[in-house]
């Protein structure tokens, strides 16, 4: 049987890693024979103190960071294992060496960069193995690049240091950081104190980081400064300047290299240099004012005072204006105002010219003289002008139209509002719109009304025009009295025409009837704009046999801008030319008789590429020559003979057309005179004589157009056709010809 005999094994309290030793030789004693079998156990006790001497592992992600403030700098790296080779336990701190030069600027010597840099800081707690450490660097020179290395060290005594971080090690790779700069403050309580030819500044207390101070200066803006001097004091004289000139003053600071960051400047603050002057310049008394050569201006004249009384040369005048009086008492207060230098030595004329003022307004005038101080003359005499009228005239009223009540009883005109003046310009002064009436399109015509600004733009005749026509036109006025032209005419018969007609000459005209006016209002046009017809007098083409030529165009109501291929829905608008008879014969062609005009006088118009002849009807009471056409353009009255029986004058193109929709050559048309005003009918046909189309009223009252299509309105085939015209009544004829449509 065996025996126990007791002892006792006891370890130091040590790390794990001692512990572990510990271990092995307490193994190592039983497995030397410390313990036998047989009938008695034997018990020993071992005491067994052992030194720790593993270092921790070295740092291998030091890093440094600029940090929030200035001359800060923040590291970060992992926590490593207090024993390297065992992976075990915190380490007790860590010990950080920094300074402006690095390993590498000591051929890679990591001991003697570490014993000589000159910045030092411990940390004597630490986070466990794997987590993030961090410290802040402060008081580090600004824009100063700094170099940073680690070791850590364990809680054995005397403590195990590890390696130096391995980035230091590396030599290359060394962390560093360029401490952040920032630019000094700015200033404040900057304060300037005006003497005789000098200005005194102090501002506030030197702030962190500051090397001197940057003085700017202007005498003309606060805008405009410039820097002019340096100074590391509080306080600045600045002497040698201009008397009775103010000088505005900022100042700034700068901070020492190796970055040279400066402040925003201070507020600005404003001295005016005094001088030894104190005689005012002698006040004007001679001031006299006149209207100018425009209607927005008054030139002024006077005599200049002098610097001193009227001696020596003043510095500025100060020219008060108003609608109102004048008086030394009010002078200051009063915001109109123009000032200007003095040019010439007391006592010589000055002239002087106030523009941009309202027109036909009374303005009353002052003035006052500077000199350089500046010490202020007493004020002028008070005079007073009145400015021009305006001459430029608002543009004539677009979109006129007529009404006429369903019992013929009750005539109302309205019409669109003008914004732009006859050149283009806005029209400011705008005072309403007058209304005039006539009992002939071409007779006198009577202010019967006025509409003001901002009321409605209609009006209603009070007469009862049951019976009657009367012809009704529209002007707008502005504030100085200035009239617009004449707007296009619109009459009370029952078609409640619109006519325009030419300002010399108001039996030349073209009258628009309600069935095809709705294309001159901007609601039912596509132009977006009312259109105005203009009938403007060619009088250069007025030669030979041209007895009158016109030129009816269209133009939009707002900009005035000209509308290109203008026409309307069907030929029914009325081309009316006037010519004048002179001792019984027709003047410009003294070879027609009055009473054989409408044998020798016809109507042409210009297609853009020649006259065409289009006859017409001739009034040879009224004097007149009319058709009825769809399209505006060039017309001329010329000395032509008339046909006595039926006959084409005209076919347009020649021989063929291309009815494409390009805008050129898209149809075919006949013109023919019908003196006897027979019944005319047109038909196309194909060679085999097989009906094709019927033709259509053309671009006049006496044409017939074709265009190109078949009774179904499909496209007819290119080649070959025939047209024939057929009359009947008084006489009777069938016309034939050939056309081709070429696709």
């Amino acid at each position: 049987m065996k025996q126990k005999c007791s002892s006792t094994i006891t370890i130091m309290r040590c790390g794990l890693k001692a512990k572990l030793i510990m271990l092995l030789a307490i193994l190592t004693i039983f497995s030397t024979g410390l313990v036998y079998a047989g009938s008695t156990t034997v018990d020993v006790t071992i005491s067994v103190g052992v030194r720790d001497t593993w270092p921790p592992a070295p740092i291998t992600n030091l890093s440094a960071l600029a940090g929030s403030q200035e001359g800060e700098v923040r590291l970060s790296w992992t926590a490593p294992y207090e024993d390297d080779k065992f992976s075990s336990g915190a380490v007790q701190g860590y010990y950080i060496e920094y300074d402006t030069f690095s390993i590498s600027d000591l051929g890679g010597d990591t001991t003697a960069w570490w014993n000589a840099a000159g910045g030092w800081k411990q940390i004597s707690f630490a986070n466990e193995p794997g987590e993030t450490e961090q410290t802040t660097i402060n008081s580090l020179w600004p824009g100063t690049t700094f170099y940073f290395a680690i070791k850590s060290y364990d809680d054995a005594s005397p403590p195990n240091e590890s390696p130096i971080d391995t980035r230091a090690a590396s030599v290359t790779d060394q962390a560093y950081c360029v401490v952040p700069d920032t630019p000094p403050a700015t200033p404040t309580g900057l304060t300037a104190i005006a003497g005789v030819e000098k200005v005194e500044l102090t501002e506030s207390e030197k702030g962190i980081d500051f090397d001197y101070y940057r003085i700017y200066r202007s005498s003309v803006s606060p805008l405009s400064l410039i820097a002019v001097s340096t100074t590391t004091l509080t306080a600045y004289s600045d002497t040698g300047l201009q008397p009775s000139t103010s000088y505005y003053y900022a100042i700034s600071a700068v901070d020492k290299p190796p970055l040279v960051l400066e402040s925003p400047l201070s507020e600005t603050v404003t001295a005016w240099v005094v001088s030894g002057d104190t005689t005012s310049p002698a006040a004007i008394t001679d001031l006299v004012a006149t209207s100018g050569t425009g209607n927005d201006r008054i030139d002024l004249a006077w005599t200049a005072p002098g610097d001193d009384g009227w001696s020596g040369k003043a510095t500025k005048y100060i020219i008060k204006y108003a609608t109102y009086n004048i008086t030394a008492a009010n002078f200051d207060s009063i915001t109109n105002v123009k000032e200007r230098n003095v040019t010439v030595l007391g006592g010589n004329p000055d002239t002087e010219t106030i523009t941009g003022l309202a027109i036909n307004t009374l303005y009353y005038f002052a003035i006052k003289t500077e000199d350089e101080v500046p010490n202020v003359s007493d004020i002028s005499n008070i005079v007073t002008a009145t400015t021009g009228k305006e001459t430029l005239p608002p543009r004539q009223p677009a979109g006129i139209k007529g009404i006429l009540s369903a019992d013929g009883k009750t005539m109302t005109v309205s019409w669109s509002g003008i914004s732009k003046n006859e050149d283009g310009t806005s029209c400011e002064d705008l005072s309403g719109y007058d209304v005039y009436r006539a009992s002939v399109l071409d007779g006198e015509y009577t202010l019967v009304d006025s509409v003001t600004k901002g009321e409605p733009l209609v009006w209603t005749d009070p007469e009862n025009v049951q019976g009657k026509i009367f012809y009704y036109i529209v002007r707008a006025k502005d504030t100085a009295g200035n009239l617009s032209e004449i707007s296009m005419i619109v009459d009370s018969s029952k078609n409640t025409n619109i006519c325009a007609v030419n300002s010399e000459e108001k039996l030349t005209h073209i009258v628009i009837p309600k069935e095809i006016n709705q294309i001159l209002y901007k609601e039912s046009n596509s132009y977006g704009d009312d259109v105005i017809i203009e009938v403007l007098r060619n009088k250069e083409e007025e030669s030979g046999r041209v007895i009158r030529s016109y030129s009816f165009i269209a133009t939009k109501g707002q900009s005035g801008k000209e509308i290109k291929g203008f026409v309307f829905v069907k030929p029914l608008a009325e081309i009316v030319l006037a010519y004048e008879v002179e001792n019984g014969y027709v003047k410009r062609a003294s070879s027609v008789p009055e009473d054989r005009a409408s044998e020798r006088l016809a109507l042409f118009w210009f297609n853009g590429l020649e006259w065409l002849k289009l006859g017409g009807k001739v009034d040879k009471y009224f004097h007149l020559v009319s058709i009825k056409s769809k399209r505006i353009g060039k017309y001329m009255i010329k000395e032509s003979l008339q046909a006595t029986s039926f006959a084409i004058e005209s076919i347009q193109p020649d021989k063929t057309f291309t009815p494409n929709g390009d805008g050129w050559n898209d149809y075919f048309e006949i013109k023919y005179a019908n003196p006897r005003d027979g019944s005319v009918t047109g038909k196309i046909y194909d060679l085999k004589g097989a009906l094709v189309a019927g033709m259509k009223k053309g671009g006049n009252e006496d044409t017939l157009m074709w265009d190109g299509k078949d009774a179904d309105g499909n496209p007819a085939p290119g080649g070959v056709y025939i047209y024939q015209l057929q009359v009947i009544g008084p006489e009777n004829k069938v016309i034939n010809g050939t056309v081709v449509v070429a696709r």
